[in-house]
């Protein structure tokens, strides 16, 4: 490449940029930083350490606990914050967005305006640092659904590009969220948003137009190839999770009382739950508990709050919902359930899972979710909507503690594989080899 002889082999320097940022992006952020490979993270918003310090110092103190508890969200140990630059006024609006009640159509609507003006910004500041002469960056890569035209002026510049694709391409999803719409008659029109041509037409582009991808699963990569990407060109690249934070609770051997089951995300049908639910109302056992953790998608839930939205009437009695829960505090959850369930129609690759793995919890979830979970050694991979096999699995796990158990404990096992200095590691090396121009394997 044009910029390799300007600095040593193990030197390159890697531009990440992510308009909103999630945990994920954070673990390869701190990654590249530890090795002083980072060039810059350009995001919207990151709550640096001293940042908002001169605020919560003049607010009542249950005041600024609740503010520390939602800037923690957006905050992550090890992150390089001389090196994060943020573009914050779209990103702050979105944020804003579901504590005012806007429903998911405007959500939506303003995220893609946000992602368009994000990928027009790194585009913009691409071409710029061109006609300055100053140094490009070795790689750049950026997020998917926000990275057309980062990318093709990436490639006049000459800098080598990779696209973070963290969830199965949009146009696969969107068929089956369709399908989603035409079963269950509540959903239509929510589920699927209005999206703009210039959208479509920029995530159908994105694959062809990087020059290597990112993939956390098979699941992934399937809808990537099918878009147009070479498959020799997309890298699998799991995540990683905090094995030391993320542990299984005591011992449950003898314990007293329901099975409780657990899911954590983003409540709505792109996740499966009303297959979920459908199967606990069928079972109507008393000795099952689920709770679901997260926010039930505005729009769908007729709104941005409350237990329970006209799609979910039906099944109000099957589950407890907890929403606003920080990230910091969500795996005291995990350490006090038996189960987790993760239907999902449509993903990447959850962090939950790889949580609920490193928590020693048997998994139940899908071959769609993209999981690290391995068919009946840390749980059950089903078929999207298999609502009999649902109730198969869970009665399984339910009635024979020690399957749970041992599952329990094969997943954590295999959960600290995908702890975050090996994280790094696969992650470097397969940067480091695209930095000299070579061929890497997966990651």
């Amino acid at each position: 490449m044009g910029h390799e002889a300007d600095r040593p082999p193990d030197n390159y320097q890697v531009r990440v940029a992510h308009p909103g940022a999630v945990n994920t992006t954070y673990a390869m952020v701190a990654s590249l930083a530890e090795r002083s490979l980072l060039a810059r993270f350009d995001t919207g918003f990151y709550c640096k350490e001293q940042q908002w310090s001169w605020l919560l110092n003049r607010l009542p103190p249950r005041l600024a606990a609740r503010a520390l508890r939602e800037l923690k969200r957006r905050h992550a140990p090890g992150m390089p914050e001389d090196r994060i630059y943020q573009h914050p006024l779209w990103e702050i609006l979105c944020i804003a967005a579901p504590r005012l009640g806007l429903s998911s159509r405007w959500l939506r609507a303003l995220r893609d305006h946000r992602n368009a003006r994000f990928d027009r910004l790194i585009a913009g500041s691409l071409s710029r640092q061109g006609r300055r002469g100053a140094a490009p960056p070795d790689l750049l890569v950026v997020q998917d659904g926000s990275a057309l035209q980062s990318l093709e002026a990436a490639r006049r510049q000459g800098i080598p590009t990779v696209l973070n694709q963290v969830i199965g391409h949009y146009l696969h999803g969107r068929e089956i969220l369709l399908e989603e719409e035409a079963r269950f008659p509540k959903l239509k029109g929510r589920l699927v948003m209005p999206r703009s041509a210039d959208f479509l037409a920029s995530v159908a582009r994105e694959p062809a137009a990087a020059d290597w991808i990112l993939a956390p699963s098979d699941y992934v990569t399937e809808t990537v190839v099918a878009q147009g990407a070479r498959r020799q060109r997309v890298l699998k690249l799991p995540y990683c999770v905090d094995t030391a934070r993320f542990q299984a609770g005591p011992d449950k051997a003898g314990r007293k009382g329901p099975c409780r089951l657990l899911f954590v995300g983003q409540i709505s049908q792109r996740k499966g739950l009303l297959y979920l639910l459908e199967a606990l109302k069928q079972l109507n056992d008393p000795a099952l508990e689920l709770t679901l953790v997260g926010t039930i998608e505005a729009g769908a839930a007729g709104g941005a709050g409350g237990k329970t939205g006209d799609w979910l009437a039906d099944y109000e009695d099957c589950f407890t919902a907890l929403a606003n829960v920080p990230y910091s505090e969500v795996h005291a959850l995990y350490r006090q359930a038996d189960i987790f369930v993760y239907p999902s129609l449509h993903e990447g690759s959850p962090m939950a899972i790889f949580e609920a793995m490193a928590s020693g919890l048997p998994v139940i979830t899908t071959a769609n979710a993209g999981s690290v979970v391995r068919d009946g050694e840390d749980g059950f991979l089903l078929p999207i909507r298999d609502v009999e096999g649902l109730k198969e699995k869970i009665i399984l796990l339910k009635d024979d503690p020690g399957l749970c158990q041992t599952m329990g404990q094969a997943a954590r096992k295999a959960a600290e594989d995908y702890a975050p200095s090996r994280y790094g590691d696969r992650l470097l090396g397969c940067l480091a080899t695209i930095a000299r121009g070579r061929e890497p394997e997966d990651c």
